[in-house]
């Protein structure tokens, strides 16, 4: 644990590579952590895409034969248990994120009292300070969720589609269409967003 939490001069740069390969490992740790996360997405995605469908045959009834209590009633049950279940999935979210980095400062605070008083008088105060507070907060919540966000993106773009070529396939061929277009704006948009926050730190 002790290399894996070892702080090094200022002058010294993780690869990339490195810092993804060590994000994985820890993740794979906090799998305990990935599966909550990912079953009150997955819950909150599951019902959030059969709302459109009430939502159409309650449209449909009142189109056709007139209201409906009963569809306008599960209508609200499901947007009542929709906006819960996200709210909860939030929630534990949050909770585990800062679990994650809370577990990881401790790590890194822990190691720094073992660390001789000479190698820390070579790393100015401030360096230290940025990598207990902020760097540990983004690393921390990034190793229980690296896992979960991939998943739980891809589960909900795959929902998000099927719902869509369900309700109106040319509405949805038009929408699919159009993403290759975000993608490539997104990534240079990204790419700036990354050059800034590099040029920031």
């Amino acid at each position: 644990m002790s290399e894996n939490l070892s702080i090094h001069s200022a002058n010294t740069r993780s690869s990339e590579a490195e810092v993804l390969h060590w994000i994985k490992s820890r993740a794979r740790e906090n799998w305990k952590s990935v599966l909550i996360v990912t079953f009150f997405a997955l819950a909150s995605i599951s019902v959030g895409a059969v709302q459109p469908f009430v939502i159409r045959s309650l449209i449909d009834t009142l189109i056709t034969t007139g209201f409906s209590w009963f569809l306008a009633l599960a209508a609200i049950v499901v947007a009542g248990v929709s906006s819960g279940l996200d709210t909860l999935s939030n929630f534990i979210w949050q909770v585990t994120m800062r679990d994650g980095h809370r577990r990881l400062a401790l790590e890194i605070y822990s190691h720094l009292q073992n660390l001789p008083i000479l190698y820390l008088q070579k790393i100015p105060t401030g360096v230290l300070m940025a990598r207990v507070l902020r760097d540990t907060n983004i690393l921390g919540q990034t190793c229980v969720t690296y896992y979960a966000i991939l998943f739980i993106n891809l589960i909900r773009i795959a929902a998000s589609a099927t719902v869509l070529f369900v309700l109106e396939w040319r509405l949805a061929s038009v929408a699919l269409a159009l993403v290759p277009i975000s993608y490539l704006l997104l990534r240079r948009f990204n790419w700036k967003q990354r050059k800034g926050w590099e040029e920031e730190r």
